[in-house]
């Protein structure tokens, strides 16, 4: 994982990821939806990659075919049938709860689902 790029560097990519997604037809607005997301899951999978080992939440950055491979198939057929749970309304106002509302409300108004 390259985390030790340039500032410059990174703004230089995103950039260029924003130039072909504007050249792909996609609106500002969902392009700055995509960009939150990316950015949120990013910075979770770098936050689980740089705990211990033996936290329960650690997960590395690059997952070879076999870590936990038993595992990630049953989370991977559970996510399939169980996508869609009612109760998950949460009352938490964290900002990260903030931004999934807003990702939804966007997402509805452009007919889509996240």
């Amino acid at each position: 994982m390259h985390l030790d790029l340039a500032l410059s560097e990174k703004i230089e990519v995103l950039d260029g990821f924003y130039d072909k997604l504007i050249k792909s037809g996609h609106k500002h607005e969902n392009i700055r939806i995509l960009f939150i997301e990316a950015l949120l899951k990013f910075n979770n999978m770098v936050r689980k990659s740089q705990l211990p080992k033996d936290n329960s939440d650690f997960k590395p950055s690059y997952l070879n075919n076999d870590y936990e491979k038993v595992e990630r198939g049953i989370q991977k057929h559970l996510r399939k049938f169980n996508w869609y749970d009612p109760s998950s309304n949460s009352t938490d106002s964290s900002w990260k709860n903030d931004i999934s509302y807003v990702l939804m409300e966007k997402s509805e108004k452009f007919g889509q689902r996240m």
